[in-house]
């Protein structure tokens, strides 16, 4: 590498900083942590779920801000819908699956909403089981976004200081 090459680009631009390249890749693989502020940016959560989770790790965050945060992961799951939608391979931690944010009920519903999407030919859902030991990224979520040619795969991480892209 080169005097003053990086290996990669920081950027803090919030939930919504990679919203446009989810459009057009070929497969998304990602990997969140249980709970956090990349909440929104989770593509199978059910409404009630991502604003019980956005509203337990974001304490600060207003309704505004959060209703524009449910509605990127609506705008999210329409993308996964569409006509030639990509393929998604979502790693999602076991507490995902056990721990009652928002509720029993709002649990509930979001296990149903991660069943309807399982079925779908383009989504693979993964669990982490506790057994596995910490992720590999436990402070923040990621995603490896394969593009079609002539676009170089993308890799996007959440840090604490902010996301980087490589």
């Amino acid at each position: 590498m080169a005097s003053g090459d990086a290996p990669c680009q920081h950027v803090d631009h919030g939930p919504a900083d990679h919203r446009l390249a989810d459009r057009w890749p070929a497969l998304i693989i990602t990997g969140q942590p249980p709970i956090g502020h990349q909440s929104s940016q989770r593509p199978l959560h059910a409404s009630a779920y991502a604003r019980a989770a956005i509203t337990a790790a974001e304490y600060d965050a207003k309704g505004e801000r959060i209703d524009r945060w449910v509605e990127l992961r609506a705008t999210r799951q329409g993308i996964l819908a569409g006509d030639d939608p990509p393929r998604l391979l979502s790693i999602i931690d076991e507490s995902v699956v056990r721990r009652q944010i928002g509720g029993a009920v709002c649990l509930a519903t979001q296990l149903e909403e991660l069943a309807r999407h399982a079925v779908r030919p383009n989504i693979e859902i993964r669990v982490l089981p506790f057994s596995a030991g910490a992720p590999a990224s436990p402070s923040g979520a990621f995603r490896i976004l394969t593009m079609e040619e002539p676009f170089p795969e993308v890799g996007y991480a959440e840090t604490p200081k902010g996301a980087i892209y490589i």
